[in-house]
């Protein structure tokens, strides 16, 4: 319920706006511990706050080191909205953690920030730990997978050749499916093109069904 308060607790010049924030967030790692829950996603600072964005990094530290002790990983996700919604922020991210960050590569927010696909994966090359997966049609840019235009086999290959092994989940609004049937039928066959795209070891070579 705080993912749209985050600006306010870790983008602030009050200290005790930083305290508060983190005694809240140490409260998810402690349920995230006993439910076996392994990551935390992290939208962050708003694109239009003055805010300097290396402190804003460096807060971001601090709630990734707390959530360690928890034996949580805590994830920055491209959000639209949000600075790391951008390419050069995410690079940005990465230089000022010391690359000490995971990311939630989220298709749909990618599509719409005006980014392209290929440079994010860019960005986020090797620092990928999961990934919010959708389609877009003409008429909806949130679609279930394999309804529209996005090129599964590619975006997969791309994924295992940047290091990625880590779980994909199918997030869409309601207005992008209309049965449960079809979210199984999605689901099954992104398992399958998934689970067949390979980049061989020790070689280039990319394999897929």
């Amino acid at each position: 319920f705080t993912s749209g308060m985050e600006t306010f607790f870790f983008a602030s010049e009050y200290g005790g706006r930083l305290e508060d924030g983190l005694r809240i967030y140490r409260r998810y790692f402690e349920i995230c511990r006993v439910l076996g829950i392994p990551r935390v996603v992290f939208h962050g600072d708003y694109r239009q706050t003055p805010f300097p964005f290396q402190r804003h990094c460096e807060n971001y530290l601090l709630l990734r080191r707390t959530a360690r002790e928890y034996g949580v990983d805590f994830c920055q996700e491209n959000v639209v909205r949000c600075k790391c919604g951008l390419p050069e922020y995410v690079r940005q991210m990465r230089e000022y953690t010391g690359d000490d960050v995971s990311f939630v590569l989220d298709v749909k927010q990618q599509r719409r920030a005006g980014v392209q696909l290929e440079e994010m994966l860019d960005a986020m090359r090797g620092k990928i730990a999961h990934v919010h997966l959708s389609d877009y049609t003409q008429q909806n840019d949130c679609t279930a997978p394999g309804t529209g235009g996005l090129a599964l086999e590619p975006f997969f290959r791309e994924l295992r050749r940047g290091g990625f092994a880590g779980d994909i989940i199918i997030e869409l609004y309601r207005s992008g499916f209309s049965s449960m049937d079809e979210l199984l039928a999605s689901a099954a066959m992104v398992n399958k093109i998934y689970a067949g795209c390979s980049v061989a070891s020790g070689s280039e070579k990319e394999q897929c069904p």
